[in-house]
C-alpha cells in the first residue's frame, strides 16, 4: 500500500467521528436494517439545538433532539430517506430537508444544519459539479451562489457564514463525507453528494468511486479558459490519473471541440523532447509568474515554490512525457467578433469528459506597433534590449508577423535577434506554437554618436506593414560627477531631528551605484548619526553583496553605494557646523576612479 494511502486512511479515521454522512459500515451477519443518527446545529454559530423535531418524510418515525442536539433512528430498512428538520414554533430558525441514503447493516451519521430566520441565500450550486476518485482518495466539495463561495473554513472568500448539511445518496456504501464537504471514497460505485441549506435551497453533485486501474480524472492545462485569435494556434496538454492516484500509463485521450466550427485539434507529434518539456513546464508553471523549466528529455521535476500562487493540479515529479498528451488547437480564421465553446478531453469508451472553455476572437488586421524603449542612452561597449509587438484594431497582440530590425548609422552598433523563453522562431512560450506575436533584439554600441534602431513589422497574412524607430545615443561611459544632499543647507531648531540624504550622480545625471559615500561632521550644532543598516536602492539596479552596487557596507557606519542617509539632531541653539559627504567611485573599465565631496552648512536656529 502506498504511503499516501496510509495518510488517507489516517484522515479517514479522524473524519469518521465528525462525518456529516457516512455509508460504508460493513454489514454484520444477520443484520439487515440500518441506523440514522446525528445532531442539529446552527449553521452560522455551530450551537447545538435541542427541542428540534426531526422526522423521516413518508414514515411515522419522529424524534426530538436532546439538549446537545442529538437524535437517532434505528431499525431502518435500506433505502433513500428525506430527513425533515423543523425547529419549534417561535425558534429563530428555518426548516431543512436532507436527502440521504441508509444501507442495510450500516450506520449513517449526519450533522444537520439550520439557517437563522434572517438568512436569505439565493440558489446555490456545488463545485465541482461532478467528481471521480479512487478508493481512499478524497475530493473537497464547496457550495456557491450570488453571495460567494460557502462552506470554506473561515466563512468563505466573501465572508458567507453559513455551513450546509452534506449528505450522500447511493445504492450502496461508497464513502464518507465530512461536515466540511470532504468526500473520501471507500468502495467502488456511484452516487450523489447533496448540500442542503434549507427546505428550499439545496444542490446536487455527481460522485463516482473508481477502481485502482480505472481513470478517475483528467488533468488539463490550461485548466479553465483558452483565448485564441482567429487563425492562430495554442498548445494544450493533459494526462489521466487512475483510481490509485497515479499517472495512468497507456491511456488514449480523446480531444474534441464543441462546436466544431471554432477550430481544429491535432496531436503535436512534430515536437522534439526538449520542446515537449519546455511546453509542459510553461503550461503548468509558467503562464502567470515564470515558474519552471525543463530538466531532461524524459522527465520534468516540479519546480520549488517561488513565492507566487501555484496553479491547481501541479505536474507530478518525474512524469514520463509519453504519458502526457500534447495537442495544438488552431482557431478558425473566419470567426467574426468572438465565438465561445469548449475543448473536451475524455477517455475512449467513457461517458464523461473534462472541459476547458475556449474563446476565439477575430484576428483583425495589424493596426498599431509598439517599440520599447523609444529612447535610450548607452555607454560605448554596453548593450540595450529592444522589443516590438503588433496589435489589431481591438488592441490585442497578433501573430503571423515578421520583424525586420536595423540600426542607422550601421557603425553605431550591432544587432542580434533574441531567442529566449519569450521570443524566437522555435519558442513554445506560454503554450503558443506561434510565438511571433513579438520580437526582440540586443543592440551592442560600437561607436559614439546618435542614431536610431528601427523595426518594420509586417503582417504576413494581409501584407500590412508599419515601421517604428527608437532614438539611440552612444556617449562616453558615465563617471562620478557630483553629490547631491538634501536638505542643503541644514537649518533646524532645538530638539529637531532631520533626515539627511546624499545621492552620488554621474555625468548622465543617473545614480552612480559604484560610488561609496562616507559622512563626516564638524561643529557644535548637534549630533549627526549615519545609518548603518540597509538603505533604499534603485529597483532597476544590479548589485551583489559586498561588491559595486551593494547598497550597504556594514563595516563602515553610514557608508553605502550610490545613496546614503543619516539623522541630524539639533541640541545647541545658535550652533553651527559642517556636514561633509565624500563619494568615491571605482569607475568603469579604462576610467580612473573619481572622488567628489560636498560641504553642507548646518545652523541651529533659536526658538
Amino acid at each position: 500500500m502506498r504511503s499516501w494511502r496510509l495518510v488517507a486512511l489516517l484522515i479517514l479515521v479522524v473524519l469518521l467521528p465528525f462525518a456529516c454522512s457516512k455509508n460504508d459500515d460493513p454489514m454484520e451477519p444477520g443484520d439487515e436494517n440500518g441506523v440514522l443518527m446525528g445532531r442539529v446545529v446552527d449553521s452560522s454559530g455551530e450551537d447545538a439545538l435541542g427541542g428540534v423535531v426531526v422526522r423521516l418524510e413518508g414514515t411515522d418515525q419522529t424524534a426530538v433532539t436532546a439538549a446537545d442536539g442529538s437524535f437517532e433512528f434505528t431499525d431502518l430498512p435500506g433505502g433513500d430517506f428525506t430527513v425533515v428538520v423543523e425547529p419549534p414554533d417561535g425558534a429563530p430558525y428555518q426548516s431543512n430537508r436532507i436527502e440521504i441514503s441508509v444501507h442495510p447493516g450500516g450506520t449513517v451519521a449526519v450533522d444537520c444544519t439550520v439557517l437563522p430566520d434572517s438568512a436569505a441565500p439565493g440558489p446555490i450550486a456545488i463545485y465541482p459539479q461532478s467528481a471521480r476518485v479512487g478508493v481512499l482518495e478524497s475530493v473537497q466539495f464547496y457550495i456557491g451562489g450570488a453571495g460567494g463561495w460557502i462552506g470554506i473554513e473561515g466563512g468563505g472568500q466573501d465572508g458567507v457564514p453559513y455551513r450546509p448539511t452534506w449528505s450522500i445518496r447511493s445504492e450502496h456504501a461508497i464513502g464518507v463525507l465530512s461536515r466540511e464537504g470532504i468526500f473520501i471514497g471507500t468502495a467502488v460505485g456511484s452516487g450523489q453528494v447533496v448540500a442542503s441549506l434549507s427546505a428550499s435551497v439545496n444542490a446536487i453533485a455527481e460522485i463516482e468511486v473508481v477502481a485502482d486501474g480505472d481513470v478517475a480524472r483528467i488533468i488539463v492545462h490550461p485548466p479553465y479558459m483558452v483565448e485564441v485569435l482567429a487563425g492562430e494556434s495554442r498548445y494544450l496538454a493533459a494526462y489521466a490519473i487512475n483510481g490509485a492516484g497515479d499517472v495512468a500509463s497507456g491511456v488514449s485521450l480523446m480531444w474534441s471541440v464543441d462546436p466544431a466550427t471554432l477550430g481544429t485539434i491535432e496531436p503535436a507529434t512534430d515536437l522534439t523532447p526538449e520542446e515537449r518539456a519546455e511546453i509542459l513546464a510553461r503550461l503548468w508553471y509558467g503562464m502567470d509568474d515564470g515558474w519552471g523549466g525543463p530538466t531532461d528529455d524524459d522527465t520534468i521535476t516540479v519546480p520549488g515554490d517561488s513565492g507566487g500562487t501555484r496553479p491547481p493540479d501541479p505536474l507530478p515529479p518525474d512524469v514520463d512525457l509519453s504519458d502526457i498528451s500534447i495537442v495544438r488547437f488552431t482557431a478558425e480564421m473566419g470567426v467574426q467578433g468572438e465565438a465561445r465553446g469548449e475543448i473536451k478531453v475524455g477517455v475512449e469508451g467513457a461517458s464523461w469528459a473534462e472541459t476547458v472553455g475556449v474563446s476565439v476572437l477575430a484576428r483583425g488586421t495589424l493596426t498599431t506597433v509598439y517599440l520599447h524603449p523609444e529612447e535610450v542612452g548607452l555607454a560605448l561597449g554596453s548593450e540595450a534590449f529592444f522589443f516590438a509587438y503588433g496589435l489589431n484594431e481591438w488592441d490585442r497582440p497578433i501573430g503571423g508577423l515578421a520583424y525586420a530590425w536595423s540600426v542607422e548609422p550601421a557603425s553605431l552598433g550591432t544587432i542580434e535577434e533574441m531567442e529566449g523563453p519569450w521570443m524566437g522562431p522555435n519558442d513554445p512560450a506560454d503554450g503558443r506554437p506561434s510565438p511571433d506575436w513579438r520580437g526582440g533584439v540586443v543592440l551592442r554600441a560600437t561607436e559614439e554618436g546618435e542614431g536610431t534602431v528601427g523595426c518594420v513589422v509586417t503582417d504576413s497574412l494581409t501584407g500590412a506593414s508599419i515601421e517604428r524607430t527608437a532614438i539611440v545615443r552612444v556617449a562616453p561611459a558615465p563617471v562620478l560627477d557630483r553629490i547631491q544632499v538634501r536638505p542643503n543647507p541644514i537649518e533646524a531648531t532645538l530638539g529637531d531631528s532631520l533626515l539627511v540624504e546624499a545621492v552620488a550622480l554621474n555625468t548622465w545625471n543617473d545614480v552612480d551605484w559604484s560610488a561609496q559615500i562616507l559622512w563626516s561632521y564638524e561643529g557644535n550644532a548637534g549630533v549627526f548619526v549615519p545609518f548603518d543598516g540597509p538603505h533604499p536602492v534603485d529597483p532597476d539596479s544590479t548589485w551583489s553583496p559586498g561588491g559595486p552596487g551593494d547598497p550597504t557596507d556594514p563595516s563602515i557606519p553610514g557608508s553605502s553605494y550610490g545613496m546614503a542617509y543619516g539623522y541630524f539632531l539639533a541640541n545647541n541653539p545658535g550652533g553651527t557646523g559642517t556636514l561633509t559627504a565624500t563619494a568615491t567611485a571605482t569607475g568603469v573599465p579604462g576610467v580612473a576612479g573619481v572622488t567628489v565631496t560636498i560641504d553642507v552648512p548646518i545652523r541651529v536656529l533659536a526658538r
